[in-house]
């Protein structure tokens, strides 16, 4: 009964300096996280007060959700990239509106507003009943999400084949939808760069036959989207072309019209010369003055003419430049959210290799007999570009994209011995064991 006793409480020292240790240990991660690390989904929402409308309007073309993609950086229309690392949504907010206002010349700081959507998930692998990715709250701690996870694994035959199959086809399935994602990337690179072609390499896939077959439709589509904005833009020449044209002949028409005038007004001043001397009769000088006002009246209507068709003209151009700035803000937009995709699959990627590959150690381990287990916690984390694995407790605190590792450790106790002689009574442990 002693002996036992004395087993017990060294296992609970044992317990609390381990936990100890890995509270230290811990203590090097415990860094305040920037409020928008990489993958995050964010809202945001620009809006300027405009006095000639007396309202406040909102500028959809460059707002939006957009995702903090893997170096601290998010890209926005017209913005271009911006550098989020440290920043919160104020922050962001902040230089966001100040950026814009340097950017197009206002006046005035517009309003604008950041809003989180969405945390990157955490991934949960190791000795847990149900790894995976889950949602991420914020204070999550290591073993909250270790009881996300259905708590430690026990099982002792190890994972079906139908489990280690199913991760081989979410492999294959995950590689095929990244070379689409690739493909998709290089379009896009070729549309904003005005390339003539898309560069990528089949050859270098897994697959090289679906790479080619993603590659041509992609080429279908960026040569289609290429032709759509050729032919509007040379019917916009065209149209710009022809009211340029119209302006010209209108100009002729006045030129034409003044001189006609200024006949008319010569003609006039002699008539009414003869008229006062009785050489003719009035009636001469009326009709005159009477085709006088037609020809100021169509010289009215000339000039109307003229700045209707600068109007146009100018209208035309504010499109010409339109169409290539929608396209622009277009491109970009789907980059920045075909990159998130892509980083998202490949995180996928990762963890569905490490579950084939826990899998497959699992089963060549099945027989290993457990007294006591212990549950030890590590993080693996993105740091500024760089991967770190760190020991946790329980009670650390997660961050967004982490991945939590928990491993079993099973402690065995093989025998006590007699009471020690200077201590009678008390028992000791001739030997522990601990099989990682």
């Amino acid at each position: 009964m002693k002996a036992s006793w004395h087993i017990k409480n060294d296992r609970i020292v044992r317990t609390i300096a381990a936990a100890l240790i890995a509270c230290v240990a811990s203590g090097s991660i415990a860094q305040a996280a920037s409020t928008l690390p990489p993958q995050t989904k964010i809202r945001i929402s620009i809006i300027q007060w405009i006095p000639t409308l007396g309202a406040y309007q909102r500028w959809d073309a460059i707002g939006g959700e957009f995702t903090v993609s893997d170096d601290w950086t998010v890209s926005l229309p017209v913005m271009g990239r911006l550098t989020v690392k440290e920043l919160d949504e104020a922050g962001l907010a902040s230089a966001i509106a100040k950026q814009l206002q340097r950017k197009i010349g206002l006046n005035d700081v517009p309003e604008a507003t950041v809003e989180i959507v969405e945390y990157p998930p955490i991934y949960i692998v190791g000795d847990v009943d149900k790894p995976g990715e889950y949602k991420y709250r914020e204070g999550m701690t290591a073993l909250q999400s270790l009881a996300l996870g259905g708590g430690v694994f026990r099982r002792k035959d190890g994972p079906p084949l139908a489990e280690r199959l199913g991760y081989v086809n979410q492999l294959k399935d995950i590689g095929n939808s990244i070379i689409r994602s690739e493909i998709r990337l290089a379009r896009l690179e070729a549309e904003r760069a005005s390339s003539t072609d898309i560069t990528y390499d089949t050859q270098i896939q897994p697959d090289p036959a679906l790479a080619k077959a993603v590659l041509a439709n992609e080429k279908a589509l960026f040569t289609a989207r290429r032709k759509e904005i050729e032919r509007q833009s040379k019917s916009l020449v065209d149209l710009q072309a022809l009211l340029s044209s119209e302006i010209e002949n209108l100009g002729k028409k006045v030129k034409s019209t003044d001189e006609d005038v200024d006949a008319m007004q010569t003609q006039l001043g002699k008539i009414k010369g003869l008229v006062d001397k009785g050489a003719l009769i009035p009636g001469r000088q009326l009709e005159i003055e009477r085709l006088l006002r037609s020809y100021f009246a169509d010289r009215l209507d000339l000039e109307t003419s003229i700045m209707r068709a600068r109007q146009n003209l100018a209208e035309t151009t504010r499109n010409i430049d339109g169409l290539y700035d929608r396209q622009t803000t277009e491109i970009a937009t789907s980059l920045q959210s075909e990159e998130a995709s892509l980083d998202q699959l490949r995180l996928k990627r990762n963890l569905t290799q490490s579950l084939l590959v826990n899998a497959m150690q699992e089963e060549q381990d099945t027989s290993q007999t457990e007294d006591v287990v212990q549950t030890a916690f590590s993080i693996t984390r993105n740091e500024n570009g760089e991967t770190r694995e760190m020991p946790a407790s329980g009670s650390t605190a997660l961050r967004p994209g982490d991945v939590l590792h928990i491993q079993r450790k099973p402690e065995v106790v093989e025998a006590a011995a007699a009471p020690d002689a200077n201590m009678p009574g008390a028992p000791r442990i001739v030997s522990q064991r601990a099989d990682h």
